[in-house]
């Protein structure tokens, strides 16, 4: 076709026969060679050729160039692709198009039609084939499931993902022998299943059994490469649907955990956690199927035969196998919690994953263990972690380490823990030997017996003890009030600091206290006490009512709470967070009144917890009392 009779063709040319996810590009070629704008006639550019895609609806669409020849600008098209995150399909070297509106390409030398050119994103190429069929030199909807064939499986994309998973694919080696690979979108908790027609349909288990029933599963392995969604009663749904593929297959199914991510590394599929670190595959094992699992995470995050497992829970041994990971361990079954007994933790799920089976755990210790029997385990948080034997590393920084039975249902894994704790939690559970003993679920953890743990972490001599309840005692919180948990209730709620009071000896009254109570009301006068008030900022302050409320519940939790709430104290001011409240105004009692003395220096918040400041009227520069002022503040008013 001659430059002249492309001129009169219109940047989006539509073929006879449209298809969808296609966008037709017509452009013409000057006398020079260069490309040219179909309707200014004026020399475009990479970028040009893409503003006229978008500016037609194409940025979600493959592009076709009906141009001449067009395989000859390789390098501009090649850009485009790579602009756009699509494939451009281009007219092969010396060949043309005859008609645009039926655009077959045909050899201009022997007029034999010739298939497209693909182009492929650099950034994504491959040599696997496009969304399309460019068999015959017409450009084709594929039918049926969007597919992408695995070495040793298959992977479900969409149209918007088909060419990122398509150059995932590429890098995909086989797995181990006897385990199969199926990558799968999740929708709301079930499975995406996406068609080329356009068409979505999200099915169950036992339905994605039935769609799987060409792979030898039975009694076999499958790993699910899936992202679990946010949603907790998503998560849910797909947990159920996972145990109904799992009893519908026969296959124990392997899954990443819910925060977990599969990546690629070196070819092979692993899971990392939500801060980067390897971490576990969890196993759906059909009913009636026991004995120890086929396959393992190894330390790298990847599943691996698990040659040389031993039948202890997470216990590590080196082995001598070449090949083979040098850790072996047998995996500890997981499921969900049943939600009927509370856990205590504010930032854990209702029912979060965990341990189907008892544990051997090991916690560290500050007191001695005759101390721990006696007065329980000390620790600023509501939970312990626990390390299996094969977490022996951690643990010898410890000045005691002790032996604990977790029964089932007690240890969240770490990576279902991850996905919601605080960063300075997360840091903590960084490996997948760690487990989270929630504070509500400690009546079922029994204390066994203290151990030596040497530098190397190898758990050696013991001494057994009373196999008691494990109870939590709550000691140096980052608020500095002893006795006292983290986790506590703050106040005020929200953003806006609150006007508070408190009430304070005249004069030295005992020793420096850790705490300040706090009134949301001016207290009645009271003689030999003064009156401050203070503007206390968000969250500075700990509601002991409702912390109470929240933590008395948990009978393995010893705190200050009770004795706090019997001393009638509903609010209280830490010593820590003594810059966060504003002294606003010292009052004293005048029978049944408050009188403020504004002529007075206000004590600064932090002397307030001081036993030494005198909580007079103060003193001037000249040594005599300043004039007070006759404001008087009845506790009616407040």
């Amino acid at each position: 076709m001659t430059p002249d009779r492309q001129q009169g063709v219109r940047p989006m040319v539509t073929a006879a026969d449209p298809l969808p996810g296609l966008i037709d590009l017509a452009l013409s070629r000057g006398a020079d060679g260069a490309l040219r704008h179909p309707d200014t006639l004026q020399s475009i550019d990479v970028h040009g050729l893409a503003e006229l895609v978008h500016h037609h609806g194409g940025a979600d669409k493959d592009v076709r160039v009906l141009l001449d020849d067009g395989a000859r600008d390789n390098e501009l098209f090649t850009s485009l692709a790579n602009l756009l995150s699509r494939d451009v399909l281009v007219v092969p070297a010396d060949a043309t198009l005859p008609d645009p509106r039926h655009p077959v390409p045909v050899r201009r030398f022997d007029g034999k039609v010739v298939d497209w050119t693909l182009i492929q994103p650099p950034a994504f190429a491959t040599d696997l084939p496009g969304w399309f069929d460019l068999s015959g030199g017409s450009v084709r909807l594929r039918s049926g499931p969007i597919v992408l064939a695995l070495p040793d499986g298959v992977l479900v994309s969409t149209r918007e993902n088909f060419v990122r998973h398509r150059a995932t694919v590429a890098r995909i080696v086989a797995g181990p022998p006897g385990l199969t690979t199926v990558g799968v979108p999740v929708r709301e908790g079930g499975f995406l299943i996406s068609e080329h027609s356009g068409a979505e349909t999200v099915y169950g288990g036992a339905d994605l059994a039935a769609i799987l029933a060409a792979y030898p599963l039975y009694a076999g392995d499958l790993r699910l490469w899936l992202t679990w969604p946010d949603e907790p009663s998503h998560q849910h749904l797909l947990d159920r649907h996972l145990t109904d593929l799992a009893g519908t297959s026969g296959a124990t199914i392997w899954v990443p955990p819910t925060d977990g991510v599969v990546v690629v590394v070196d070819g092979e599929l692993a899971v990392r956690g939500r801060a980067g670190h390897p971490d576990e595959w969890w196993p759906y094992r059909p009913n009636g199927r026991g004995g120890p699992a086929a396959f393992r995470s190894d330390v790298d995050g990847r599943l691996v035969p698990a040659v040389g497992a031993v039948p202890t829970s997470a216990v590590v041994t080196p082995t001598g196998d070449e090949g083979v990971s040098p850790y072996a361990r047998h995996e500890a079954p997981t499921s969900l919690a049943d939600g009927r007994r509370r856990h205590g933790l504010s930032w854990l799920p209702k029912r979060p994953r965990v341990n189907g089976e008892a544990l051997t755990l090991y916690v560290m210790s500050a007191w001695a263990p005759d101390r721990v029997a006696r007065e329980g385990v000390p620790t600023a948080e509501l939970f312990l972690l626990g390390h299996t034997e094969r977490g022996g590393h951690r643990l010898n920084r410890a000045p005691y380490v002790l032996r604990l039975r977790a029964e089932p249902g007690t240890a969240v894994p770490a990576a279902a823990a991850r996905a919601c704790a605080s960063a300075e939690v997360t840091a903590a559970l960084a490996g997948p030997d760690t487990y989270v003993l929630p504070a509500g679920w400690l009546d079922r953890v029994r204390l066994e017996a203290s151990v030596t743990v040497d530098e190397a972490g190898t758990i050696n001599d013991e001494v057994v003890l009373p196999g008691h309840p494990l109870i939590l005692r709550s000691t140096d919180a980052s608020h500095g009030v002893d006795g006292l948990p983290d986790d506590l209730t703050r106040w005020p709620s929200g953003a806006t600091p609150q006007t508070a009071w408190s009430l304070l000896p005249e004069g030295p009254d005992g020793p420096p206290r850790d705490l300040l109570p706090l009134y949301r009301k001016a207290p009645p006068p009271q003689p030999g006490l003064s009156l401050v008030q203070l503007r206390v900022k968000a969250a500075a302050a700990i509601d002991v009512a409702a912390s109470a409320g929240r933590l008395l519940p948990l009978t393995s939790v010893r705190t200050r709470l009770t004795e706090l709430q019997h001393a009638g104290i509903a609010l209280a001011l830490p010593r820590a967070a003594g810059d966060a409240a504003e002294v606003i105004e010292l009052l004293q009692a005048d029978g049944a009144r408050w009188r403020s003395n504004r002529g007075s220096t206000p004590p600064t918040s932090l002397s307030l917890f001081d036993d030494r400041f005198e909580r007079t009227t103060g003193q001037t520069a000249a040594g005599k009392s300043p004039v007070s002022t006759a404001v008087t503040i009845s506790t009616r008013d407040r």
